[in-house]
């Protein structure tokens, strides 16, 4: 049994804090723009900081939070609930609630099926649901990476982090996984600060915490008051990741320095402590004990009674008596709380009765099958590199001046990739997708995978999606820039543990990274990075674990070697010709170590073979059962001379340092390059390599062999198995259908094959390179030349990088601002128009979209009906022109609306036309989005002048009178479904009647009613008592009605359909009555 872990005292008042802000937070927004920067996420990062997961198995972990955080959760949303079912015998519901009554069946189905708390009054309480997943996936985590809190961990920790996000934006939410996965960050910070809880002890320095809370609350206060920045977890009211966690760490750090003073103040901090103790009856029950405040104040006077309904105090009532209504909710709460404790089943079903749960599992532990269970749970953990911690610690020492100059390296190259953006059309089809949801773009890359004839290679769908898992593209950029880094460093390692060399796999994987090109080709890093490097990460780990099996024997190692190689295979089939290198491996380890054997050699590559040998025979089967669309994925054999080409093609560009000799790429290095390539970025980048070549090969330690003559035999064996795979994984793209006659030096120079190619010619180069240099006797002046002559050839190499990829942000950014202008109100206002927009999808380098992208856009965006077309201006009574750098003009001959991202001042071209422009003074009138905005009008005499009025009414299409011609804003399916919520905008006739028909296909019960509602008025109110749904809408007559649809009721629809629905609409007349 674990011994119970003495509090913390300063953390029961930090946690008081925490609750108080909670409470307050509801009670009134007068705080909100402080509370809510990091009041939630704090609470997950003091779980973190207070668990001990190492004290507990996972089994005795999934036991002892189930009974003190589901089981408490659960029993409330019965006991209050059971509350309801009460209030609504009575016919008292409406009096305590606004929100729809649902019954506990229902209830219970909802939370156990989908994790939703449909109990009102528990509004609260999803951080127990999240924080019970949060604690067992990290649980989880912990079994994994052996009880250890490394930096794999962390990593694990952040993409996840980056993964909630991603899920928050696509409205996954089912369970609450994407709140999960943003939680278990700051729980993840808590953790890693429990290893300083001593330091937080000591810690208590009356003015040092003063200063520390007032230099935190600074930065909150510029916040609140400049960038207005909060976030908000049930409301998925997020900003960047990187914004919410440093207002979540400054908070936190806020709140501690707060705990600290309190201490101080005897009476103060001893009731903040006890509040700190107690949080859970005060996070289930306080939206409950707000009833008593609200009764006192309308007792009062100061409250209608009818307001008592109210889940959270009117703004006014909140601003004024928040302390007050704060205060009693705490209070009630204690009081529930203290009978509770009294009724021992209560304090079991509350999570309260820790001793007898411990006792219980102590019995528990006594069956055999139960003992059996939790051994083999305890077995469950990722392979682990065993070293000591002292060695550990002088590893760091001897290379961590390495470990510097490479991530600066690291940094430096990855620049120039993240400023890519998006520079393919493959790209854009994926954006588009990725902007309905991460799991409709991989829903859509599974079909693309199939439509091609490609089923087997279905991890490619996934590797593809992960590459745009959030909408934001430079960021997405990012995240495949750690695809390409662990990809890198995934084949240094394997050259390490093949070579056992650790300065050579340095060298090798700095010179990999150094001369990385950027160019316009259908390869990486332009595109397909998730495509690429996940495989190939998956692979170089695989063949690592396989030399650690030839290194220990150890079967289990062998296992996780191919378990990795399988999912390579799966996401790229090219990876079968790497197979060949397992025996190439072995061969060499055992040479090596003198224990080469054929049946040993057979048996070690014999698994990986046989997969092989399956995996052909089924993608020979899948291509007959699944003929695809797609040429390049079709065996296109023409003659050994064409093959031979399109190999030669690939390798020759696979060179370190090629693209700065192809004509081509010279050329548009001579146009696109503006400014001097000697930039910051490149001096310092060609610095730091210097002086880490200059000591890396000054000290380099000499590859393998102890004789001369085995040495020889090794170097050609290594040199020779290195320019074989340079070669020939390109063979399955020189037998493609698609590339026969096509791959030349300025058309499909590189494919996605072509990195794999890339590192075996730079693994080659090095190796040759460090070979010749074990013979050479002045070490200093060969490292230098070495060192000048690596360096001198990068540089250019670099140059053309920055130039690139400066033009292809440039593409980039132009995209982002077009899809930008969809959101302007003033593009909002062309539906149902026809424009003329000649340059919009306009071929930009590489970079071409594909009809219909932006009429996608603009539907996304609410700006229904519209077509867009660039090949006649004819008939067409709205034109869009691309003006400026980012700068467009919305006209219609007769009026004009400039949207630029840069202010424009003085006198400026104004087009009205293909052929017609006019110069206005302009003065600036405000912005539309992202934009500057400048409106421009004829007058009576025909000049262009400055407007301040309503851009474009004289084309605005306005509501008609019926379903068809009616603008819905949201709300009302095509297939005539309304969800709980609709907005329509429809026009009435000289009655001022406006008639609704539906179908409802429930149950009659007599309580579910439709609400019509123009702002915050009711217009109508209709209780459902047949099928068949009919009634008036009284409106102003000859006017444009916003209507609000708002029902009582839902239901969701069946599977795969996750909408959630109320009645069928199949009328909406706004001219009944007239003649």
């Amino acid at each position: 049994m674990p011994k119970k872990p003495a509090r913390i005292l300063w953390m029961d008042v930090f946690r008081g804090l925490l609750i108080l802000s909670v409470v307050i937070g509801h009670t009134t927004g007068k705080f909100n723009a402080y509370i809510y920067q990091f009041h939630m996420g704090a609470f997950f990062l003091a779980s973190g900081f207070t668990t001990k997961q190492e004290s507990r198995s996972l089994l005795e972990t999934i036991y002892h939070r189930f009974l003190t955080l589901w089981l408490p959760l659960f029993t409330s949303i019965v006991l209050v609930q059971m509350v309801v079912e009460c209030l609504n015998a009575s016919g008292n519901y409406e009096v305590f609630l606004t929100s729809p009554y649902m019954p506990l069946p229902d209830v219970l189905k909802q939370f156990l099926t989908n994790g939703a708390i449909y109990t009102w009054w528990l509004g609260a309480a999803w951080f127990l649901l999240v924080l019970f997943a949060i604690t067992l996936l990290h649980r989880v985590l912990f079994q994994l990476f052996g009880q250890h809190y490394g930096i794999l961990y962390a990593v694990v920790s952040i993409a996840l982090f980056l993964a909630g996000y991603s899920m928050a934006q696509s409205g996954t939410t089912k369970w609450n996984l994407d709140l999960v996965l943003i939680g278990q960050l700051y729980f993840t910070v808590g953790l890693y600060l429990q290893k300083r809880q001593g330091k937080f002890a000591e810690n208590n320095k009356p003015v040092a915490m003063l200063t520390v809370a007032v230099v935190t609350f600074f930065f909150m206060w510029a916040n609140a008051t400049q960038f207005h920045c909060t976030m908000d977890f049930p409301s998925r009211a997020f900003n960047s990741p990187a914004v919410d966690l440093l207002l979540v760490l400054n908070g936190t750090i806020f709140i501690y320095a707060v705990s600290r003073l309190v201490e101080h103040i005897p009476y103060l901090s001893t009731w903040i402590r006890y509040l700190g103790r107690n949080t859970l009856p005060i996070l289930l029950f306080h939206f409950m004990a707000y009833k008593a405040a609200y009764a006192l104040l309308a007792a009062a006077g100061y409250m209608r009674w009818e307001q008592i309904a109210e889940l959270t105090p009117p703004v006014e009532i909140g601003m004024r008596f928040w302390w007050l209504i704060a205060a009693v909710a705490i209070i009630i709460c204690q009081i529930i709380w203290k009978g509770i404790r009294c009724v021992k089943l209560l304090r079991i079903a509350f999570g309260q009765e820790k001793t007898l749960y411990d006792a219980c599992y102590e019995k528990l532990k006594k069956y055999g099958w139960w003992k059996r269970l939790e051994k083999e749970i305890g077995r469950i953990e990722l392979p682990q590199i065993e070293i000591s911690k002292e060695e550990r610690i002088a590893l760091v020492k001897k290379y961590h001046p390495y470990m510097l100059m490479f991530g600066l390296i690291l940094l430096l190259v990855m620049i120039p990739i993240v400023k890519q953006g998006i520079i393919l059309n493959d790209e854009v089809q994926m954006y588009q997708t990725r902007l309905q949801g991460w799991f409709a773009l991989l829903f859509r890359n599974i079909g693309e995978e199939i439509r091609m004839g490609r089923p087997l290679r279905i991890l490619a769908a996934l590797n593809a999606a992960l590459s745009f898992i959030t909408k934001n593209i430079y960021l997405n950029r990012i995240i495949q820039c750690g695809c390409i880094f662990a990809g890198f460093s995934s084949f240094g390692y394997f050259t390490y543990k093949l070579l056992n060399n650790k300065r050579f796999s340095i060298f090798v994987t700095m010179f990999i990274m150094l001369f990385f090109p950027i160019t316009f080709e259908h390869t990486a890093p332009n595109a397909f990075n998730g495509l690429v490097f996940i495989p190939m990460t998956e692979l170089f780990l695989s063949l690592t674990l396989y030399c650690n099996y030839l290194d220990t024997h150890k079967k289990q190692t062998l296992y996780y070697a191919v378990g990795l190689f399988i999912p390579a295979l799966l996401g790229y089939e090219f990876m079968i010709t790497f197979i060949p290198l397992y025996g190439l491996t072995y061969m060499y380890k055992s040479y090596i170590q003198n224990q080469f054997e054929i049946k040993k050699a057979l048996r070690a590559v014999g698994v990986c073979g046989m997969i092989g040998i399956v995996f052909v025979a089924m993608l020979l089967i899948t291509s007959k059962l699944c003929q695809g669309e797609y040429d390049g994925a079709q065996f296109g054999f023409v003659s050994v001379e064409s093959s031979f080409s399109i190999i030669w093609m690939l390798f020759i560009s696979a060179l370190p340092g090629y693209w700065i000799t192809n004509d081509k790429y010279q050329y548009l290095f001579s146009i696109f390059q503006q400014n001097s390539c000697v930039t910051l970025r490149n001096i310092l980048l060609i610095s730091i390599v210097f002086i880490a070549l200059l000591t890396l090969i000054k000290t380099r330690k000499p590859i393998a062999c102890k004789t001369t003559q085995k040495q020889v035999l090794i170097h050609f064996a290594v040199l020779a198995a290195g320019t074989i795979y340079c070669f020939f994984p390109a063979t399955a793209n020189a037998v493609s259908k698609i590339y026969q006659g096509n791959v030349t030096s300025e058309h499909f120079t590189a494919l996605p094959v072509s990195p794999f190619l890339y590192l075996f010619t730079c693994f080659t180069i090095c190796y040759f390179v460090w070979v010749i240099l074990q013979k050479m006797k002045n070490r200093n002046l060969i490292a230098l030349v070495c060192a000048t002559v690596i360096t001198l050839s990068a540089f250019p190499v670099q140059c053309m990088n920055s130039v690139l990829a400066q033009e292809q942000h440039r593409n980039t950014e132009r995209f982002v601002k077009m899809n930008a202008l969809f959101e302007t109100n003033t593009l909002k206002k062309l539906t149902y128009n026809t424009i003329y927009a000649p340059e919009l999808y306009e071929t930009q380098n590489a970079l071409a979209i594909h009809r219909g992208y932006f009429e996608s856009v603009a539907e996304q965006n609410g700006i229904e009906n519209i077509a867009i077309i660039s090949e006649s201006e004819e008939n067409c009574n709205v034109m869009l022109f691309e003006t400026g750098l980012n700068q467009w003009t919305v006209t219609t001959g007769d009026e004009a609306v400039i949207l630029s991202e840069y202010r424009l001042d003085g006198e400026v071209g104004v087009r009205l036309s293909s052929a017609l422009s006019e110069f206005v003074e302009v003065s600036e009138q405000g912005r539309d989005g992202d934009f500057y905005y400048y409106h421009f009008k004829k007058d009576d005499a025909g000049s262009l002048k400055v407007s301040n009025d309503e851009p474009f009414t004289s084309i605005l299409k306005t509501a008609g009178t019926t379903l068809e011609t009616a603008n819905i804003e949201y709300g009302v399916h095509s297939d005539g479904w309304v969800e709980p919520e609709a907005k329509i905008q429809i026009a009435t006739g000289d009655e001022g009647i406006i008639l609704l028909k539906g179908y409802y296909n429930q149950g009659i019960t007599g309580d579910d009613i439709i609400y019509v509602y123009q702002g915050e008025k009711l217009l109508s109110k209709y209780v459902i008592s047949g099928h068949n749904v009919e009634f008036e809408i009284p409106y102003m007559p000859n006017s444009t009605a916003d209507l609000t649809i708002k029902c009582n009721f839902f239901f969701e629809a069946n599977p795969p359909d996750i909408r959630k629905l109320s009645f069928i609409l199949d009328e909406l007349s706004g001219d009944e009555g007239d003649e």
